[in-house]
C-alpha cells in the first residue's frame, strides 16, 4: 500500500484551474473550444495509466479535465498545462508543467541542469474530497522532453516524457512516457495580478 504524504500542490492547482475558467468566460460543459486531453504512462516504483479528458467541471473536487495556458509567468513566456485523472472513490491524479519560451518543436532537460526549461510536477492518489491534503506520492521532474506540434492562440498538442523524484524524504521515481497532449488555452492575461500570483503558485521552479 501507498504511504500517504501531504500534499497542497492539486489544491493550488484546481483552483488555478477555477480563476483561468473565470478569466476566459468560457462554457465548462461538453465537447469543443474548451474540451482537452492528456494521457501518458509511468512506470518505476509506481505504475499506472494517467488518461484526463473533458472540460473543466462545476465541482474541480470530482471530473477528468486537462486545460493550458499559454502567456507571461514569473519567469518569462510559458506554456502551462494542467490535467487531473478520476479515480475510485474520493482520489485523483494529476499533472502539471510549463515550459517555457514556447515553440512548435522541442525542448529537452538533462539530469542536474541547472536552468531547465520544463518543470513537472505529478501527484498521484490526492483526496480530492478532504481539500488534497493527503497524497499517495507527490514527484517532481529530474528531466524530461517536450514536443510541441501544434500551438494556437487557442490549443496546444504535443508529446512529452519525464523523469520524476518523490518530494521531500521520499526515495521513489518513475518514468513518464508515450505522453500526449491536446488541450484549450486560456488566456492568463485576462487575470488580475492578485489571480496571476495563485495561478503561478501551481507551477513553482523551486524544489
Amino acid at each position: 500500500m501507498m504511504m500517504r504524504t501531504p500534499s497542497l500542490r492539486p489544491a493550488v492547482c484546481a483552483l488555478a484551474a477555477a480563476l483561468a475558467l473565470a478569466a476566459c468566460g468560457g462554457d465548462s460543459t461538453g465537447s469543443g473550444r474548451f474540451s482537452g486531453r492528456t494521457e501518458f504512462l509511468y512506470s518505476g516504483d509506481l505504475e499506472g495509466e494517467f488518461r484526463a479528458q473533458g472540460s473543466l467541471p462545476g465541482d474541480l473536487r470530482r471530473g477528468s479535465f486537462a486545460f493550458g495556458q499559454n502567456g507571461s509567468s514569473f519567469d518569462g513566456f510559458a506554456l502551462s498545462l494542467v490535467a487531473q485523472q478520476d479515480l475510485p472513490g474520493s482520489r485523483v491524479n494529476s499533472l502539471s508543467f510549463t515550459v517555457r519560451s514556447p515553440a512548435v518543436g522541442t525542448v529537452s532537460c538533462s539530469p542536474g541542469a541547472t536552468d531547465c526549461p520544463i518543470t513537472a510536477f505529478l501527484v498521484l492518489g490526492a483526496d480530492a474530497a478532504n481539500l488534497y491534503v493527503e497524497a499517495d506520492a507527490d514527484l517532481y521532474s529530474t528531466s524530461g522532453t517536450v514536443t510541441i506540434a501544434t500551438l494556437t492562440h487557442e490549443r496546444a498538442t504535443g508529446t512529452f516524457q519525464f523523469a520524476a523524484s518523490e518530494l521531500g524524504a521520499g526515495t521513489r521515481q518513475v518514468q513518464v512516457t508515450n505522453g500526449s497532449f491536446d488541450v484549450p488555452l486560456l488566456d492568463r492575461a485576462a487575470i488580475p495580478f492578485s489571480r496571476q500570483a495563485v495561478a503561478r503558485a501551481a507551477f513553482p521552479r523551486s524544489r
